[in-house]
C-alpha cells in the first residue's frame, strides 16, 4: 500500500491496480475552530457564529465539496495528458445537499447528504466526443466521486483517557 506522495505510485499505477491510504490528524481548538494536518500541510476550519464559531475559515463540509472538485479536476488533467487532449481551461463546481434530523438529547440525531452535483466546465479545441469521454473517465477514476457514489463503511475508535471505547455496542 502506498500514499499519494510515494515515489512508487507511478510504478504501481502502471501495473493497473494499486491502493493508497491518505489521512489527516484533526484537533479541536477554541470554539468551533479545528486544525487538520498531514506530514506537510496544516489547514483550518470553523463554523459561523450561529453554530458557535467565529467564521474565520471554511466550514468542514466545504472541504468535502472541495475534495470532490479537486479530485475530479486532478483526474481530468491526468487523463487529458494520457489521451493527448489539450485543455485550455477546466473548472468544477460541486454542491452537496446536507440534512440533519432528530435530537441529540433524545439520541435520535441523524444526518447525511441527499445529493451531490458536480458541474464541470472544460474549454478545449478537441472534438466534443473526445472531451465528453475524458470527463466520463475522470469521473470514474476520481476516488472522491466514487466514494460519494458508493458510500464506504466507516469505523470509529475512541480513546477515552487512554481506554479504548467501542461505541457500536
Amino acid at each position: 500500500m502506498a500514499n499519494l506522495d510515494s515515489e512508487e505510485l507511478p510504478e504501481l499505477a502502471a501495473k493497473g491496480r494499486f491502493t493508497i491510504t491518505m489521512g489527516i490528524d484533526a484537533v479541536a481548538l477554541d470554539g468551533q475552530k479545528k486544525s487538520g494536518s498531514t506530514d506537510r500541510f496544516q489547514f483550518f476550519c470553523d463554523e459561523p457564529a450561529h453554530l458557535g464559531g467565529k467564521d474565520e475559515h471554511p466550514q468542514p463540509l466545504t472541504y468535502v465539496a472541495a475534495g470532490v472538485g479537486f479530485c475530479l479536476l486532478t483526474q481530468l488533467k491526468r487523463y487529458a495528458e494520457v489521451m493527448r487532449i489539450d485543455i485550455d481551461d477546466a473548472r468544477c463546481r460541486v454542491e452537496f445537499d446536507w440534512y440533519s434530523t432528530g435530537s441529540v438529547r433524545a439520541g435520535t440525531i441523524q444526518s447525511g447528504a441527499t445529493a451531490c452535483r458536480a458541474h464541470i466546465t472544460v474549454r478545449a479545441r478537441e472534438p466534443q466526443a473526445d472531451v465528453a469521454r475524458l470527463v466520463e473517465l475522470a469521473e470514474r477514476g476520481c476516488f472522491a466521486s466514487q466514494m460519494v457514489q458508493s458510500a464506504v463503511p466507516m469505523s470509529i475508535t475512541i480513546d477515552l483517557q487512554h481506554v479504548l471505547v467501542d461505541t457500536r455496542v
